[in-house]
């Protein structure tokens, strides 16, 4: 059965392989987006620098770290956290609906995550309230606030929109729901108003979401130019015109601010990851 699968693997990469450009960018944007996630997991959440060089010390490649250091939860290594879990959920949901659906997205990312998931798990629900003790790391799943927030108001039959307090939550777990969004619409003029009714399902803060829509903007022209002859740098400078631009789709009044931020990431990338955090900070 392994060997099918592997074999199953191997064709689909193949195919992957003979697609016009464009498409296996697409392709790409995922599987390398699924598969970072993976390799990036063992060391999820470790805010401490010194925890971090410390559980990385002498291993020349720390991608698939065999031990996991994660403070908050321990998976087996090559699982996906719980933003790689929400790439795949809204993925299944594009698939099955030929398009963004809100209504079959809800339902998969309840029952994903919600009650009987393997996310339901009542030591993340007191941590979401505030009771924070020893049993961390937790031997599951974790789920994120906004997601046990959403399960909850599903399970009510409301929306986020229902909710009377501001939304402050500055998280972007959207950014990685988005990558098949962007991959299915990219080029449509619809690309960044359905990804906005995609996010604003699970989160209503404004600058969160003008961020996670820029980051849209961004991996859209990772799709649409070839990047391979560059660093990376005209596609960001071209959302950043974009952003400031009068004519742009689907404006916002804090674009400009956003593209601020760009701006000032695109100033480190000669910096090392320690000078660039220093500067730009982290979450």
């Amino acid at each position: 059965m392994a060997s099918e699968e592997a074999v199953g693997l191997e064709e689909l990469l193949k195919q992957a392989h003979g697609l016009p450009p464009d498409k296996q960018r697409k392709v790409a944007s995922i599987l390398g987006s699924v598969v970072a996630d993976a390799a990036a997991q063992p060391l999820h959440w470790v805010y401490n620098p010194d925890a971090l060089k410390s559980a990385v010390a002498g291993i020349d490649c720390p991608e698939f770290l065999p031990k996991s250091a994660n403070p908050f939860y321990c998976i087996p290594t090559g699982s996906q956290s719980p933003y790689g879990d929400q790439l795949i959920n809204m993925l299944e949901s594009l698939v099955v609906s030929k398009g963004f659906n809100a209504d079959d997205f809800g339902e998969k990312v309840f029952k994903a995550f919600g009650p009987g998931s393997p996310y339901d798990n009542p030591v993340t629900a007191d941590y979401a309230k505030g009771k924070q003790d020893k049993r961390y790391p937790i031997q599951s799943k974790w789920v994120t606030f906004m997601l046990s927030r959403f399960t909850k108001l599903y399970s009510e039959k409301k929306k986020l929109e229902d909710e009377t307090e501001e939304d402050t939550n500055d998280d972007p777990d959207s950014i990685a729901r988005c990558v098949p969004l962007v991959a299915l619409y990219t080029g449509n003029p619809e690309m960044l108003s359905t990804a906005y009714d995609a996010c604003s399902m699970i989160q209503s803060s404004d600058i969160i979401l003008t961020i996670v829509l820029a980051a849209c903007r961004v991996m859209e022209q990772y799709i649409l130019q070839d990047g391979t002859e560059a660093d990376g740098s005209p596609q960001v400078e071209k959302v950043i015109g974009d952003l400031k631009s009068a004519k742009r789709t689907f404006p916002n009044d804090l674009d400009l601010a956003v593209s601020g931020f760009l701006a000032d990431a695109l100033a480190t990338k000669e910096m090392t990851v320690d000078e660039a955090t220093a500067k730009l900070g982290k979450a």
